[in-house]
């Protein structure tokens, strides 16, 4: 518990930092993306849930760690892991639902963001093989390495590792870049 609230903490810290260090003029025209990928999941096939206790904890977790960023938009995949990771935030910063998209592929999602909610912050919840693909897409650069690479998807964050929170900043002129952070109970 005490690890999980220092974690939290050190996110709350870095994104602070991440948002002063955006705090100039051009910040306005910024656009601030927290990518997570789900939580704990039930290990049987198709379209499961979030396993209990830890990823309807981490679930929790996840609105400390986005408490004070001024999120405005939520999206999430199609399946309900991702969608139950991202419901305990959306409820308590009290997203109204036509703020909170369903969007699967990864251009899709960063296209969204690019096109129709610059200037915001956006939480997003995506896959192992997702949310490395949407960093890239919004311009930011690639998680690998240190992650690793699979022939078949690309850039895959690690099983069994869900801890990660990345912060995307896309300044309305220049690269994008990316911060990783960790969140709640640490990963095995």
């Amino acid at each position: 518990m005490m690890r999980a609230s220092l974690i939290a903490l050190t996110f709350g810290i870095a994104l602070t930092f991440c948002l002063v260090l955006s705090g100039s003029a051009a910040a306005a025209d910024s656009t601030t993306v927290i990518l997570v990928r789900h939580a704990e999941k039930e290990l049987t096939g198709g379209d499961v849930s979030l396993s209990r206790p830890e990823g309807e904890a981490r679930a929790r977790e996840l609105v400390a760690a986005v408490a004070s960023a001024g999120v405005t938009v939520a999206i999430a995949s199609e399946y309900r892991r991702t969608r139950m990771t991202i419901a305990p935030a959306v409820e308590a910063l009290g997203l109204p639902a036509d703020r909170v998209l369903e969007i699967t592929e990864p251009a899709d999602v960063a296209r969204e963001i690019l096109d129709h909610q610059r200037g915001q912050t956006i939480l997003v919840a995506g896959h192992s093989n997702s949310v490395p693909q949407i960093i890239e897409a919004l311009g930011a650069p690639s998680l690998c390495p240190p992650f690793e690479i699979d022939p078949k998807h690309g850039c895959m964050i690690p099983d069994p590792e869900y801890d990660h929170l990345f912060v995307v900043t896309v300044p309305a002129e220049g690269a994008a870049t990316v911060v990783r952070a960790l969140y709640g109970a640490p990963s095995p």
